[in-house]
């Protein structure tokens, strides 16, 4: 199925011109749609829409402006385009926008997934479990929980407050775990008498965070050991789910630098500052590493590593991962040292390296580009410099031909120069047309 991309621009012209161009390889789309193309006026009269539109899963905004924008724009779009733009430049930039829409479309349904499993893990303990607000509201109560609860009467609990419904109290109680921890930042964990449910229960309060904010926290009443495996398996899926979303980010911060760079060595730079605030990342050279070697034997990732690489004595509970980069004048690896990636995380990663393969791919044509001008503009001083060698002698031989007492030779001769000034005029064309043609090139380059 064809990504969906809808254009909003008020220009009937320059909106014919963009949907009759992405038609040829998108769904144009009024209703849903993967990618928000507008204008300046659009955004004005539609920026509560667009702010809405953007605060769920990520849908890129693309916007086309004449003149730059202020910086308060980019709350509200992901990319900017500057009109007029090359047709190839434009496709690039949609395409970025739209590989990054797919990634995000796949981690929610990861994400949904997990929550799923959460949800599945939670039913399947024998004890009970709740989800809190940071208030002490419960939002989330599993089976075991209600039929605790319902044993004793009370059925209608969503929203309340924890320690109303457990111990009849307007506060929270003495002790209690949850309290301890809105004051820790951390897990806590407290054996308590719950009277209403006649006993004595382990409680832990575990805190959940997204981007350094706590959002939900964990209850948990089990006996020790039941606590330690749940409290492991709970953790483990918000962890993957937080690795998940910080890694997409970063792929996104890469994407956003690599489009902008002119030169390669910029975006391997940009590449291991950006997988450092992950784990550890370097660049290198050094051909002599077993995995270095086998990565660029193969071409391809290197992710286990045998017992006689220093990795893997190094780092035996991390993953190393080795990625080969290939240059016209050099041969190197990409070296990222991490935490062990889930299948989910190593499929990113993946992506990350694709998308590099494809910023590589561009320069070396621009590269390319660069020095076919180059070779364009030593044509034109070549073309210049014939041009200037024959008209001066042709014109010394246009005179002579008047000192010819031979009527019939001075009209054959006169013929012949003819014919030279006439291929003269032609390298004149072939010279001006070579001009325009470099100046057009350089115009587009600009832009």
């Amino acid at each position: 199925m064809k990504p969906k991309i809808r254009i909003e621009i008020f220009g009937k012209a320059n909106r014919k011109l963009l949907e009759e161009f992405l038609s040829e390889k998108y769904e144009i789309s009024e209703q849903e749609f993967d990618l928000l193309i507008i204008d300046e006026l659009t955004l004005k009269m539609k920026m509560e829409e667009i702010e809405k539109i953007r605060s769920g899963t990520f849908l890129p905004v693309l916007l086309v402006a004449k003149e730059r924008v202020e910086e308060e724009v980019w709350r509200f779009v992901d990319e900017v385009i500057m009109i007029p733009i090359q047709k190839a430049e434009l496709l690039k930039r949609v395409e970025a926008l739209l590989r990054t829409r797919m990634q995000a479309i796949e981690l929610e349904k990861h994400s949904k997934m997990l929550e799923l499993e959460l949800g599945a893990l939670f039913e399947s303990i024998g004890n009970p479990v709740l989800v809190l607000s940071p208030n002490f509201e419960i939002i989330y109560a599993n089976r075991k929980t209600k039929e605790l609860l319902e044993a004793i009467g009370i059925s209608d609990f969503a929203g309340l407050k924890c320690h109303k419904v457990f111990h009849g109290k307007d506060e929270p109680v003495e002790f209690c775990p949850v309290n301890a921890m809105l004051k820790s930042g951390k897990t806590e964990t407290r054996e308590m008498e719950v009277p209403i449910l006649g006993g004595s229960f382990v409680v832990t309060a575990t805190p959940i965070f997204e981007d350094g904010k706590l959002k939900k926290i964990i209850h948990i009443a089990v006996d020790v050991t039941q606590l330690r495996e749940a409290e492991k398996e709970i953790r483990s899926l918000f962890s993957e789910v937080s690795r998940l979303n910080e890694l997409l980010r970063v792929i996104y911060r890469v994407n956003r630098q690599m489009v902008r760079r002119k030169d390669f060595g910029e975006v391997i730079a940009d590449v291991v500052r950006e997988l450092g605030k992950l784990g550890e990342c370097f660049y290198t050279q050094e051909k002599d590493r077993h995995c270095v070697r086998r990565a660029i034997e193969r071409k391809e990732i290197v992710r286990e590593h045998s017992e006689d690489c220093r990795f893997y004595q190094e780092h035996k509970e991390k993953q190393v991962i080795v990625y080969p980069l290939e240059t016209d004048s050099e041969v190197g690896a990409l070296f990222f040292i991490t935490e062990r990636l889930r299948e989910s995380e190593f499929e990113l990663i993946k992506t990350l390296m694709g998308d590099i393969e494809f910023v590589k791919e561009k320069l070396r044509l621009e590269d390319e580009k660069t020095r076919l001008l180059e070779q364009l503009q030593r044509n034109i001083n070549e073309i210049a410099y014939l041009v200037d060698g024959i008209r001066n002698p042709l014109a010394a031989i246009f005179a002579y031909m008047e000192l010819f007492a031979d009527d019939n030779l001075r009209e054959k001769v006169h013929k012949q120069v003819l014919r030279i000034d006439k291929i003269i005029s032609r390298l004149d064309k072939v010279w001006l047309d070579s001009e325009k043609i470099k100046n057009t090139i350089g115009k587009i380059d600009r832009q």
